[in-house]
């Protein structure tokens, strides 16, 4: 259920954004799959991404910023696979970045630094699949690490990471 969940989460995006739907039978798995086996890293991921994406502003996302914060890396029987904990970790970096303060930068690069760390799964991924979504993620999330380098002032590390996100930008587009 936690995978149907994540897929229908994915299912139909649209600027940056599932639909309304989706969100919905998203955390109704998510939910059906707790009542069956309780609390999860998994269940909570995707329940946490969907309070992030029906947020209308920083107050409203701030408990599904929360719950993503608490499980995402939380061991467990039911945990979630790379791509979503990829995916979840670029949604805590993009959405700590929206409070515009030197700490919400500073936890934003920590998290999006993790999904650079994964970054070569998450390309070969989009390259076998074709997936053109996968690969915006991957240059969105150093994208988004850069900005908050600069925000603090990091100027010459985000320069160094300007010039592999260019690199990245340049394999994607040939």
């Amino acid at each position: 259920l936690g995978a149907m969940a994540f897929e229908r989460l994915l299912s139909d995006f649209n600027e940056g954004k599932p639909g309304e739907t989706s969100i919905k039978r998203a955390r109704s798995f998510a939910k059906v799959s707790e009542s069956l086996a309780e609390k999860t890293p998994l269940s909570r991921t995707i329940i946490g991404l969907c309070g992030i994406f029906e947020g209308e502003d920083l107050i409203d996302k701030q408990e599904g910023l929360d719950l993503l914060r608490e499980w995402v890396d939380k061991d467990g029987v039911f945990t979630p696979n790379t791509e979503l904990k990829l995916f979840a970790w670029g949604m805590i970096g993009r959405t700590l970045i929206e409070k515009k303060t030197d700490n919400a930068y500073k936890e934003s690069v920590k998290w999006l630094d993790k999904c650079v760390e994964e970054e070569e799964l998450a390309s070969k991924l989009a390259n076998e699949r074709g997936d053109s979504y996968l690969r915006l993620r991957v240059w969105g999330n150093r994208y988004n690490g850069i900005c908050s380098l600069a925000k603090l002032g990091r100027n010459a590390e985000a320069l160094d990471r300007l010039v592999t996100l260019t690199a990245i930008d340049l394999v994607f587009s040939s």
